[in-house]
């Protein structure tokens, strides 16, 4: 695990540099980086696992999340580092966002974990297939998106029929 910062209440945090859902959205946007150096030292940390949305008050880049409209050519696929199926579209282009979302798991008294953090809101929810999915899952990935060619993708497991 790589350092990444110090919480205001003194809580190390480190991310797995390579395989984690963190490690590809950092490679992805690498100006993340310094993003969640400047939002890290801001939290005290204090649960056991922790998701949460920072608003910097101006964009600080760009979201590729999207609400799909029937004229959108959607495909799926898995990305990097992930065993499920994403839908993403090929008729969007990314959007400006003021906001970086977060989760960390607490590892012990000295220590967390930044398991995901990404430029876009917090609040979607997993999915489809995914441990936690429900039938909001399917509804709202069926009707929002990844803009294609954002984020890292497995190449091998492209497919234009909803594997949901």
């Amino acid at each position: 695990m790589d350092y990444l910062s110090t919480s205001k209440n003194g809580f190390k945090v480190n991310y797995e540099k390579y395989s984690s859902h963190a490690a590809t959205h950092i490679e992805e946007t690498p100006k993340l980086l310094n993003l969640l150096r400047e939002i890290i030292p801001a939290l005290d940390l204090d649960e056991d696992y922790i998701e949460l949305e920072y608003d910097f008050g101006k964009p600080v880049g760009l979201t590729d999340l999207v609400v799909n409209s029937s004229d959108d050519e959607i495909v799926y696929y898995k990305r990097k580092n992930r065993e499920y199926y994403n839908p993403f579209n090929k008729s969007k282009n990314p959007k400006p966002c003021n906001h970086v979302s977060l989760a960390l798991k607490k590892l012990d008294d000295k220590h967390y974990e930044l398991l995901s953090a990404y430029i876009g809101r917090e609040g979607t929810p997993p999915f489809p297939g995914e441990a936690g999915s429900t039938d909001e899952s399917i509804r709202f990935w069926n009707t929002h998106s990844f803009v294609f060619g954002v984020q890292q993708i497995q190449e091998d497991s492209f497919t234009e029929k909803c594997p949901w």
